[in-house]
């Protein structure tokens, strides 16, 4: 956590108990304007997984946006649900010309885990 936050954001990670929490996050990559974001939906249960949805938010066809590069992320936390959850995985390095290109993989095991938080 403090290695993923340090490197794209270059300042400490924000203080996260992760006995309650996970965490997921979605960069976009380089853009041509500004008007793009990243909206996370609920997560859902899919073969025993547990799958963070989120969806790219794009400019309204003939809008007004900023004319820039621009790098659109999102960083949110969930309630972990009850239960034993074991992670284990790599990020890194980090691709400072395209962040969305940086390597990242996890695997995660639910044990007895209740994921009715969601």
């Amino acid at each position: 956590w403090k290695r993923f936050w340090k490197e794209p954001f270059a300042k400490e990670a924000p203080e996260v108990d992760f006995s309650k929490h996970l965490a997921a996050a979605v960069f976009l990559g380089g853009k041509r304007t500004g008007g793009y974001g990243v909206q996370f939906l609920e997560p859902v249960q899919r073969g025993g997984v547990t799958v963070v949805l989120w969806h790219e938010k794009s400019p309204a066809p003939g809008g007004f946006v900023i004319q820039a590069f621009t790098q659109p992320f999102a960083v949110k936390l969930f309630p972990k649900p009850p239960g034993d959850i074991a992670s284990e995985g790599t990020f890194g390095p980090w691709n400072t010309s395209t962040p969305s290109d940086t390597p990242l993989q996890g695997r995660y095991n639910f044990t007895n885990a209740d994921l009715g938080v969601f």
